[in-house]
């Protein structure tokens, strides 16, 4: 065992000296000098660590900080090739952050000792640069409750290979981008990331320009969870070709300011191997969109979903907003669609949502356009295609209101298909399916009609042009 003071005396003959032990030098205890070495305890004034400290102490299972530890600065490789099992940063409320490297010989090598590595939670700490690639037996780490605010390109590149521990992982609030490859190679398949961090600025997002940030790695990623404010991108490609990924929940994140989903982000996120294996993002849940300050892309740009085609099931929040949902922003297999509130003109494109589905449906909350006096519709002419086939239902409404008294809410021909059932589960008020002087078609075709539900009061202007159902229609 190695206890490292935190001072040292010397005395030259002629004057006494005090000295803090602040540094241990690179390469400090490696090699056969470190070899019989179990155990070191840190002196509290300890602020640099050097590189390969201890590489090759072979026997080292154990490193201690004191509560008061100084230490601010880690080198590269400072205890590669060494048995510690349970690192325990915590006391280092002083320390950056971890460097790249820390436990192993650099790129594409291995651990596979550490299981466990505590992190300190000081506002400091910033960055695990690629400290955890490689440690194939890891685990657990408290990254949640860390203050980082990047996670570096191969960050977590091999982690927990072998052991198949980590496989989920949440990233802080603090976290400001996630580059390109940062999952290379990691077997985490459940993956959730506060965006509270991720702004407007250039340099803040999640992944980059047609870089996955799971690179190369497929098969893993199964479940994604976003959950804060966002404010920033989920960059185009971000989660492009991720075959097994399942499920996207970012019911607890809301759109704010400038947040996107670009377009491709979740491109091709789909796999058919044979009939028996068939792989695939299937639902997407997303919270409150609104405050849209991009005025010339959409909050959900077109096509971010495109090749998704086991996509089938969309639920929304409350949209806000103009410009929420881009053209085929879903993909092209949609059989479920529930929308909350909406109240902006423009909320959505023309063929925002196009189903695919033999019996598909789709339920929206009350829509109010806040502009009646404009020439915008809350949804436009084809927002919903639903498809000449099969049996379609539309239920508009949220039990309490289903238009309100502001017209331009659908425009003639809004939802497509066949529609075999409408239903308003709530009011129409006054000028409800009208703009004030024309009575609108909410359906490009009304003649599919078999059942027309109003479970609410009629305003005085009536409800639109409903004539032509289906014979017999009720």
């Amino acid at each position: 065992e190695v206890t490292i003071a935190d001072q040292v005396t010397y005395d030259d003959g002629d004057d006494h000296y005090t000295l803090d032990v602040v540094t241990i030098e690179a390469n400090g205890f490696a090699g056969t000098i470190g070899t019989a070495i179990k155990k070191v305890t840190f002196g509290k004034n300890v602020t640099t660590i050097g590189a390969e400290a201890f590489k090759g102490a072979t026997l080292l299972a154990e490193i201690v900080f004191p509560e008061d530890s100084k230490l601010t600065t880690l080198n590269s490789k400072a205890f590669a090739e060494t048995q510690i099992v349970n690192p325990d940063f915590s006391n280092c409320t002083k320390l950056t952050g971890l460097p790249d490297y820390l436990f192993t010989l650099g790129e594409d090598k291995t651990n596979s000792y550490v299981k466990t590595v505590t992190l300190p939670t000081s506002s400091t700490f910033k960055t695990i640069e690629t400290s955890l690639a490689g440690l194939v037996n890891l685990e657990s780490t408290n990254i949640a409750d860390t203050k980082i605010n990047i996670v570096k390109e191969g960050a977590f590149n091999k982690t927990s290979s072998v052991a198949k521990k980590l496989t989920a992982l949440e990233l802080p609030a603090t976290v400001v981008t996630i580059e390109k490859a940062a999952f290379q190679g990691s077997l985490i398949s459940d993956l959730t990331i506060n965006v509270d961090g991720i702004s407007d600025e250039p340099t803040t997002s999640i992944g980059n320009n047609a870089n996955p940030i799971y690179g190369t790695t497929k098969t893993v990623l199964t479940k994604l969870t976003l959950k804060g404010e966002l404010k920033g991108k989920v960059s185009k490609s971000a989660f492009e070709g991720m075959t097994r990924l399942a499920t996207v929940d970012m019911s607890g994140m809301t759109f704010a300011s400038k947040g996107q989903i670009m377009t491709d982000a979740f491109k091709g996120c789909y796999e058919h191997v044979d009939d028996d294996h068939i792989y695939g993002l299937a639902s997407v849940t997303i919270g409150d969109i609104k405050h849209n300050g991009n005025n010339s892309e959409y909050t959900i740009n077109e096509k971010a979903f495109e090749g998704c085609d086991k996509l089938t099931t969309v639920t929304i929040g409350n949209i806000d907003t103009k410009g929420a949902i881009g053209a085929e922003a879903f993909g092209d297999k949609l059989t479920s669609v529930t929308i909350g509130n909406v109240e902006k003109a423009e909320a959505v494109a023309a063929s925002a949502f196009k189903f695919a589905g033999v019996n598909a449906s789709l339920k929206i909350g009350f829509v109010s356009n806040e502009n009646p006096g404009g020439t915008a519709y809350v949804f436009p002419a084809g927002a919903f295609v639903m498809g000449t086939d099969g049996n379609k239902t539309v239920v508009i409404g949220d039990g309490t209101k289903a238009i309100d008294s502001k017209g331009k809410a659908f425009a003639a021909g809004a939802i497509t298909g066949k529609v075999v059932s409408l239903t308003f589960d709530g009011d129409i008020i006054e000028k409800g399916l009208t703009d004030g002087t024309d009575m609108v078609k909410i359906l490009g075709d009304n003649s599919n009609v078999a059942t027309l539900t109003f479970n609410g009061k009629i305003g005085a202007a009536g409800i639109g042009d409903f004539s032509g159902l289906k014979d017999g229609a009720n």
